[in-house]
């Protein structure tokens, strides 16, 4: 399909300007406004409602995708939408089970696109690095909101075990590089700071990052979804599953247990113990980091189109 660009395109990032200086800026614009695209549907509520006045229809890209039963409590988030950005007809199954039959036969809300940062991805098994690299790269909680509530967490305290010295030495005299990520939300939001012994990631060169790695392990991060474009393996490790905390926290905390328990009955890797951890990357180590053809079957049919999106 050719998709002909009729319309200039005005481009809103971030938080940094309120919705009210937008509709005032952009308003002789935004009244002939087609389509109004969304990567991350939390935000812009206030324009969203004042582009409903006119014809503009909404669509939302995604933030990642969806390879794992979803809560039905979160429904509403796509029912906004006149079209949701999907990387599969599986993908869009998943989510078409918790969509009431009324919102489905109206339209079909699917469009088989798959993320458009997979572009910076179609070529990079190209790249040749005279080290490995593991990503290391967790979500966020949303209980740590500061330095003093981060440095007192199991999250940071499971965090430094796994990136300590000793074990980071055990990689370079392999010459494997341990990469660590901290969610942009704690670095850029709330200003936080991690000591660590191996190479942090800035917000800035995640993508950078994903190409190069060989490897990741996360708990239940959207970034897994493009280990598996790049069929590279990933290890799947909510290392502060049991932190009480954690299952009271109001907003992501039962998500990430929900998404840890979806993951462990459908998907290879998912780990529980840190050396369990360890003993899966020696094996990957060993292998030159290649994924097992049986686990590569498991995430088959979870992205459509492996070639260029956009």
């Amino acid at each position: 399909m050719v998709l002909k660009y009729q319309y200039n395109v005005i481009g809103l990032e971030g938080d940094g300007c309120s919705n009210d200086e937008i509709v005032r800026v952009l308003a002789n614009k935004l009244v002939r406004c087609k389509w109004f695209v969304q990567e991350n549907c939390a935000m812009f509520f206030p324009l969203r409602k004042w582009l409903k006045k006119s014809q503009t229809q909404f669509m939302f890209l995604q933030h990642g995708t969806f390879y794992t039963e979803i809560e039905k409590s979160i429904a509403w988030l796509f029912q906004q939408y006149d079209k949701i950005n999907v990387a599969s007809r599986k993908e869009a199954q998943f989510i078409a089970q918790i969509l009431p039959k009324s919102f489905l036969q109206r339209r079909d809300p699917f469009l088989i696109g798959g993320l458009p940062r997979w572009d910076r991805l179609v070529d990079a098994k190209d790249i040749s690095l005279e080290k490995k690299y593991i990503l290391f790269m967790p979500t966020w909680r949303d209980y740590i909101d500061s330095q003093s509530v981060l440095e007192s967490s199991m999250y940071y305290r499971k965090i430094k075990e796994f990136c300590s010295s000793e074990y980071v030495e055990y990689l370079r005299a392999q010459n494997v590089e341990l990469v660590f990520a901290p969610h942009h939300h704690l670095i850029n939001k709330c200003g936080l700071k991690f000591d660590l012994p191996c190479i942090q990631a800035s917000p800035n060169t995640i993508s950078t990052w994903i190409k190069k790695a060989s490897m990741l392990v996360t708990d239940i991060s959207s970034v897994s979804i493009d280990f598996v474009f790049q069929d590279k393996p990933i290890i799947f490790w909510v290392f502060d599953r049991k932190d009480k905390v954690l299952s009271k926290s109001h907003n992501n905390g039962g998500k990430i247990l929900a998404g840890f328990n979806n993951l462990s009955k459908n998907y290879p890797n998912v780990i529980d113990d840190l050396s369990d951890v360890k003993t899966a990357i020696d094996g990957y180590i060993d292998t030159d980091f290649k994924l097992e053809d049986e686990k590569r079957d498991k995430f088959s049919g979870l992205i459509q189109n492996k070639s260029n999106v956009c």
